[in-house]
């Protein structure tokens, strides 16, 4: 089992997480503590990705099928009754996570260009920013930004006003050599200072001196 994308329960007691594997990408959760995995959803065949606690830590959102799949769409499991609940208008979408006060759901789109906020009161979706190719939105601490990672042209780590406006860059990131589970990774820590892996690479150049005989 090789964990990715993993989440902590607000209350710190549980992680969700994903694996993948020749069977296909599936949710698990496990005890903080330690313990055998669980699958989130055991009669249910299909592929989740993405798994994301609610702030509450009542629900966990996450999403469906393969990765670049038109069938992506966005799930909500809640925990108490475990049913299930589709995202209004979430075909196409992949990566959710809830703002921390949990009236907003961010997402991307599989073309990864384009960020969406979810509105949960008004059940409506809104295009936040459309550019170059990004990574690993997160949310702040106080939930008033997202930032996230531009990877390929001009890469930087870049924030934006959850209320709209323009995307501006943090630190930029030319030559950065990247690694992580996806071959990228970043994130924020509780004071939201930008996280990131650093492929410090594990090949060595020698120089042999060799004695005549």
């Amino acid at each position: 089992m090789a964990p990715a994308s993993l989440s902590w329960s607000p209350d710190s007691t549980q992680i969700v997480f994903m694996t993948l594997s020749p069977q296909g990408a599936h949710a698990w959760i496990v005890a903080a503590k330690g313990g055998s995995p669980q699958l989130l959803l055991p009669d249910d065949r299909g592929e989740q990705g993405d798994p994301n606690w609610s702030p509450d830590g009542r629900s966990i959102i996450f999403a469906t099928g393969l990765f670049g799949s038109k069938e992506s769409s966005l799930r909500i499991l809640d925990l108490a009754n475990h049913h299930v609940t589709d995202v209004p208008g979430s075909a196409g979408k992949f990566s959710p996570s809830w703002s921390p006060d949990g009236q907003f759901i961010k997402a991307d789109a599989l073309d990864i260009h384009t960020l969406y906020l979810f509105d949960v009161k008004t059940q409506r979706w809104s295009e936040l920013y459309k550019d170059s190719t990004f990574a690993y939105a997160t949310w702040s601490k106080d939930g008033r930004f997202l930032y996230f990672l531009r990877y390929t042209s001009d890469p930087a780590i870049l924030r934006i006003p959850t209320t709209g406006g323009e995307a501006k860059v943090v630190v930029k990131l030319k030559g950065f050599p990247y690694t992580g589970t996806f071959k990228l990774w970043f994130g924020l820590d509780a004071d939201d200072v930008p996280l990131m892996l650093r492929d410090v690479s594990t090949s060595d150049v020698y120089a042999l001196t060799l004695n005549e005989r």
